[in-house]
C-alpha cells in the first residue's frame, strides 16, 4: 500500500484534489450552516475567508487547467477548468452573504 505518492503528476493531482475538495467542503457547510444565521445580518466574521478561499482555488485551478492543456492532455485540462468554473461560480453565490 503506498501513502504517499511517488511521481511529480501524482503529487500534483493530490495537491489539486485538495483544492477541488475544498470548493465541495466548504459550499456544503455554508450552505448547512446559514440557517441558523438571521435574516438580514449576523453572518459570521469568518466567511470572507471562506468566499476568498473560493478565489484562490478559482484562481490555481485555472491556471493548472491552462498550463495542463498547453502541455500535457484535455483530459486533466478540462477536470481543472470545470473545477475553477465550478469554485468561481461557488464564490460568486456567496458573495450574497457578505452583502447583507
Amino acid at each position: 500500500m503506498v501513502i504517499f505518492p511517488k511521481s511529480r503528476e501524482e503529487w500534483d493531482k493530490s495537491v489539486y484534489f485538495l483544492f477541488r475538495a475544498y470548493v465541495v467542503i466548504a459550499f456544503v457547510s455554508v450552505e448547512f450552516l446559514r440557517m441558523g444565521w438571521p435574516r438580514h445580518g449576523g453572518i459570521p466574521e469568518n466567511l470572507i475567508l471562506v468566499v476568498f478561499g473560493h478565489f484562490v482555488c478559482f484562481f490555481s485551478l485555472l491556471y493548472r487547467g491552462v498550463v495542463q492543456l498547453f502541455t500535457r492532455g484535455a483530459e486533466e485540462a478540462t477536470l481543472n477548468l470545470i473545477s475553477a468554473l465550478v469554485a468561481f461560480r461557488i464564490g460568486y453565490h456567496s458573495l450574497r452573504y457578505l452583502a447583507s
